[in-house]
């Protein structure tokens, strides 16, 4: 999500003083997991406890906003990096540190119905992008040919 560096600061103060956010998704890179419109909760969480296909919201930048798979951490002169990815990008992210975590995906509401992210369908879902992915590949271009995906 585009934003700007006021509002990274203000998700950040919100994050640390309350605990946690919600925020309207936005984008496709998720996609069909978190739907243009749902409303993503996210709780502050030390990046230490997370696993492999975890949601996690970071910052790149003054001024974008993403919520993202967590795939690996790697260590390198020193410093840990975090690397994510998007179900439907083909390539993870530039690697990131701690200090760009905003928070961890808790819930997601749905038409104003809550959906269980721990239910097995969600799970097996994680595990297929995680472990296949060519299912990246395979949702690109479903997205693509529907006409509703923006490169």
């Amino acid at each position: 999500m585009q934003v700007n560096q006021v509002t990274v600061d203000l998700v950040r103060r919100v994050v640390k003083k309350k605990g946690s956010i919600l925020l309207p998704a936005h984008g496709k890179s998720m996609f069909p997991f978190i739907r243009q419109g749902d409303i993503c909760h996210f709780d502050a969480c030390d990046p230490k406890t997370y696993k492999r296909g975890d949601i996690v919201l970071f910052t790149v930048g003054t001024n974008r906003l993403i919520a993202h798979r967590f795939m690996k951490r790697i260590h390198k002169d020193n410093q840990t990096y975090y690397l994510f990815k998007g179900d439907t990008n083909l390539l993870f992210d530039e690697p990131i540190t701690q200090e760009q975590i905003l928070g961890k995906m808790t819930a997601i509401e749905r038409k104003k119905k809550k959906v269980d992210l721990k239910n097995i369908r969600n799970n097996l879902w994680s595990l297929l992008i995680i472990n296949l992915p060519m299912m990246s590949k395979l949702l690109r271009k479903f997205i693509y040919r529907k006409g509703d995906f923006q490169y």
